[in-house]
């Protein structure tokens, strides 16, 4: 999700920030919890319908169409309660094909561990994006280069009753939409949290 293209796949985050795809810069959950929470330390319920008013409605009825964060942010999210206390239900569950699926808003959310939590930092951080991951595409190649090797005959290996496996893999990430120019149309928007 957040992969440079050099050291690790580019990731999707990385190439929708370098394509200055639609922001949201999060307002926070002060206006739910009645509390100081801030846009840079916090989301709340205006900052996924903003992102849901910015992202093209065709996108939003493809059955591909999420919500993605980290496990911790769901988290996060789940615990919101509005002014008195009680909790929000920002976060709704329903039973699909024996599992509880996550959605808010009626999108669904999907877990990405590599993305950023929720917080402060020296730079912008970008804890959800909202897409249609139809126009996402992950390409692993699987080649000469590719694949397992198991190494039996390294220092202390055999005389230990061991082996050792290494495995390649060469992957890559893209965005299959080009019209960067109309941001208006993008199939993802991101939601920011301004730096502090």
């Amino acid at each position: 999700m957040v992969g440079d293209g050099r050291s690790k796949p580019l990731g999707l985050v990385t190439s929708l920030v370098a394509n200055a795809a639609p922001v949201v810069v999060a307002t926070g959950s002060a206006a739910n919890t009645g509390g100081s929470e801030a846009g840079f330390n916090s989301l709340g319920s205006a900052d996924f319908a903003n992102a849901i008013s910015k992202l093209d409605a065709a996108y939003l009825n493809s059955e591909k169409v999420a919500f993605l964060m980290n496990r911790k942010t769901l988290a996060t999210l789940e615990a919101l309660v509005d002014k008195v206390g009680r909790p929000l239900g920002l976060v709704r569950y329903v039973e699909q094909d024996g599992e509880c699926q996550p959605y808010i808003y009626g999108v669904p959310v999907k877990i990405c561990p590599s993305m950023d939590n929720i917080g402060t930092g020296a730079a912008p951080k970008f804890p959800v994006v909202l897409g249609d991951l139809s126009y996402w595409v992950t390409r692993i190649v699987m080649g000469e280069m590719s694949g397992v090797m198991a190494y039996k005959e390294a220092p202390g290996l055999v005389e230990n009753g061991l082996i050792g496996l290494r495995s390649f893999l060469q992957a890559d990430g893209a965005v299959l939409y080009d019209d960067w120019g109309n941001p208006a149309q993008s199939p993802f928007v991101l939601i920011e949290n301004a730096h502090s």
